[in-house]
């Protein structure tokens, strides 16, 4: 099935009068822990109770292991990191934990995801 997009019209601030359109994806609605849990079910000798508990299980400990420093690397599915969003200061002596006003998770895809993604066709909606 391909990915459907629409048209959108977007504003090119170096040149105001001339409008630029771009693709943009449009989403079919969302797919939560208890459909994926279900396909994984049909797929595995898992029932769908287990696999939503590996799942559970999965985040937690990737988010205790984000919160200790660590990269989470999980093969070919990809790596989750995290970014700081921080004031910038005048010397190196005025950056200190006051100055950073939080976190952001990140996630990069693995070889697979992509190599899954690139085979991915489009069509308009």
């Amino acid at each position: 099935m391909a990915v459907k997009y629409v048209t959108v019209q977007q504003h090119d601030f170096r040149n105001p009068d001339k409008p630029r359109y771009i693709a943009q994806c449009k989403s079919r609605g969302h797919v939560d822990v208890r459909d994926i849990s279900r396909d994984l079910s049909h797929a595995s000798t898992l029932n769908a109770a287990d696999i939503v508990a590996v799942i559970e299980g999965l985040i937690h400990t990737i988010g205790h292991a984000l919160s200790d420093g660590y990269i989470v690397k999980l093969g070919d599915f990809g790596s989750f990191y995290l970014a700081l969003e921080a004031d910038s200061k005048n010397t190196p002596k005025e950056v200190n934990a006051h100055s950073i006003k939080g976190c952001k998770v990140y996630f990069r895809a693995g070889k697979e995801l992509v190599r899954t993604l690139a085979e991915t066709s489009f069509s308009t909606k």
